[in-house]
């Protein structure tokens, strides 16, 4: 009988009594949970307090980025310098040269990667041009040139505009935050003239923007390519000076002399024939009249004495 009660039980209520002890033994086990936590508060494990404490202590926003930038600033190399280099060439050439010379000038600028920023002729006796030219090759430009003629004068001049260069970058740099914070405020001002305002600041602020980065540019641009100033002249035969009263009567007493001396050459050698063909008739003459007789010449004979 006994069995056969077993055997009839409801399968619905065998089913209900298994879901109820599962739900009481998950009770069971979120209270023990809850006690455990409530009893001991929030905990970390021990990778995680290691990792604070090795933190140390926490530090803003700000003087991370400040301390950020500082190093960075210690990696960074300091900037090579930046020199502007200019300088002043004349040359005197040869007669006839100046056009050849000019064109060489120009060819050996353009060799060195620079160019004429301007160049000027006065006929064919004067030229000048302006090189610009890579600074690092400076020196060879005016080496080269300096061999094209006789050099007259020379001048080259240096300037360290590093520190120059550095304070506009740092005023451009703190404009250009001013002017992100302007830009920020204007989007939030409330009235017109509120915006107005805040809107005269930041066209002032972007002016200076510009003056300032052309300062810079021009700057990094003459300390790129360097300046040599080149004056070409070409020698001419000196002219004379008009001769006073003084110089005039002796130059003329000069040519006189000279005159009167190649007067008396001519003359002399117009004469000397002449000269010569009586000379030689007058010996013939004289040795003929020695030898005729009773002239009292070679061929008379002796004189008779008188008796005693």
């Amino acid at each position: 009988m006994l069995t056969s009660a077993t055997r009839h039980v409801n399968p619905s209520l065998i089913r209900w009594t298994r879901k109820a002890i599962a739900g009481g033994a998950a009770l069971v086990v979120a209270g023990v949970a809850m006690a455990a936590c409530t009893s001991s508060g929030p905990t970390l494990g021990a990778p995680a307090r290691k990792s604070i404490l090795a933190s140390g202590p926490t530090i803003s926003g700000h003087e991370a980025a400040t301390r950020s930038a500082a190093e960075i600033g210690a990696r960074v190399s300091a900037p090579s310098p930046l020199i502007v280099r200019t300088g002043s060439l004349t040359l005197q050439l040869k007669p006839g040269s100046l056009t050849r010379v000019f064109d060489q000038v120009s060819a050996q600028a353009d060799s060195l990667g620079g160019f004429v920023s301007s160049s000027a002729t006065t006929g064919t006796a004067t030229a000048s041009l302006v090189l610009r030219a890579p600074s690092d090759d400076f020196s060879k430009l005016v080496d080269e040139i300096s061999g094209d003629g006789h050099t007259l004068g020379e001048q080259l001049n240096g300037q360290d505009v590093t520190g120059e260069t550095i304070d506009l970058q740092a005023r451009i740099t703190n404009l250009t935050a001013e002017e992100s914070s302007l830009r920020s405020l204007m989007a939030r001002a409330g009235s017109i003239s509120s915006i107005l305002d805040v809107q005269d600041q930041l066209f002032t602020v972007e002016g200076e923007i510009e003056q300032l980065t052309a300062q810079e540019s021009s700057l990094v641009n003459q300390a790129t390519f360097a300046t040599l100033d080149v004056a070409l002249q070409s020698s001419a035969p000196a002219h004379r000076s008009a001769p006073s009263a003084v110089g005039r009567s002796v130059s003329l007493a000069e040519r006189n002399t000279v005159a009167v001396v190649r007067g008396i050459v001519l003359a002399l050698g117009w004469a000397f024939p002449a000269a010569a063909v009586a000379l030689v008739a007058g010996a013939v003459l004289w040795v003929r009249r020695r030898r005729r007789p009773g002239s009292g010449g070679a061929d008379a004979g002796p004189t008779p004495v008188a008796a005693p």
